[in-house]
């Protein structure tokens, strides 16, 4: 964040009486920043709002698949696997290796997209699989081990199942971050 957008993000928080800024006793040329009453109450009622959403998502997702940071979806059927993805923030791990009919998938496509943080998929090591990803800012991916990287980088890469396997495509798309697509130990 630069100097100017800090610099306007504390006045809009000093205006809206967030916040504090005073002189720094000790150099004339900084200010000190100081949360104000209404500021630390604010802060109480956020910290219990964020708490609230991850018990919604434990809940919904199950407290073994949510640790507040991160998010594993382990469909136990094809019918169960959507066929797009969209996500702000975050790790999200889709792991098809669990799927009791992977052969459902067969010619199928799925597309998953995250602003930033990390998407990860796990596939069957007996599916053939072609994914291309791509990260449109800073970043990097892992395809089956093949890892690369940059800024504005797009990768495809596959991995071969064996024959008369179940073919899937994935198209995986983020703005910052680390893309890892990885066949099941």
């Amino acid at each position: 964040m630069s100097k100017q957008a800090l610099n306007y993000l504390l006045g809009q928080l000093e205006e809206r009486g967030y916040l504090e800024r005073r002189p720094d006793p000790e150099d004339p040329r900084s200010k000190r920043v100081y949360v104000t009453e209404r500021g630390d109450a604010t802060r109480s009622i956020m910290r219990n709002a964020v708490r609230e959403v991850e018990d919604e998502w434990a809940a919904a997702l199950g407290a073994e698949k949510w640790d507040g940071e991160r998010v594993e979806i382990v469909p136990a059927t094809s019918s169960e696997v959507l066929s797009t993805y969209s996500y702000d923030v975050g790790e999200y791990e889709l792991d098809l290796s669990k799927l009791s009919d992977p052969e459902a998938l067969d010619g199928e496509t799925i597309h998953m997209s995250l602003d930033v943080g990390e998407l990860a998929v796990v596939v069957p090591a007996d599916m053939d699989v072609t994914v291309t990803g791509t990260v449109n800012g800073p970043g990097g991916t892992t395809l089956f081990g093949e890892e690369s990287g940059g800024i504005d980088h797009t990768a495809t890469q596959s991995h071969d199942g064996g024959n008369d396997v179940p073919e899937l495509t994935l198209d995986l798309e983020l703005e910052v971050g680390h893309i890892d697509v990885r066949t099941a130990r």
